[in-house]
């Protein structure tokens, strides 16, 4: 059987999405109750909320070219988040600038507000979908919280 790039792109971004899913239930790496407690402890209060990205899932872009991709996250956690939480690159295709894995808030965002999280972002110059996961990470780079994106490359025009 031979399998072309598109599908082998395609079962990879599907084993890494089952990885994630399996690894938030706890069935890659379980935890014991008072190892859960500790993380819960760091990490229990800081929570966020997806609200609504750009571009948007599916999205067009140009191959090679620049552009900002933003989350806007609600802060649904009991602290604020300062300018030292951050997104930072996790899985998937890397789209950030070659370089840039971590990308910090610009601005302090109380609990119940609305923040706009953004990185600065490559297309790849080969056509095709690609996928990049980014975890949101408090001041101690404890990850509270995941986002992904799915953007289309299109064919390079003559």
């Amino acid at each position: 059987m031979h399998l072309n790039r598109k599908s082998i792109a395609a079962i990879s971004i599907l084993i890494i999405i089952l990885f994630l899913s399996a690894c938030s239930r706890g069935a890659i790496f379980p935890t014991t109750k008072s190892a859960m407690n500790a993380s819960e402890e760091a990490v229990g209060k800081d929570k966020a909320t997806w609200q609504s990205q750009t571009p948007e899932d599916g999205g067009h872009v140009e191959p090679g070219s620049e552009f900002d991709i933003t989350w806007n996250m609600l802060n649904s956690g009991d602290t604020t988040w300062t300018t030292d939480y951050c997104l930072r690159y996790f899985a998937g295709t890397n789209l950030t600038k070659p370089g840039k894995y971590r990308y910090n808030l610009p601005q302090s965002v109380a609990p119940g507000e609305v923040g706009a999280c953004s990185v600065d972002a490559v297309a790849p110059w080969e056509p095709g979908t690609y996928q990049m996961f980014v975890v949101l990470s408090n001041g101690n780079d404890e990850n509270f919280s995941k986002v992904d994106i799915t953007i289309v490359v299109d064919e390079m025009e003559e």
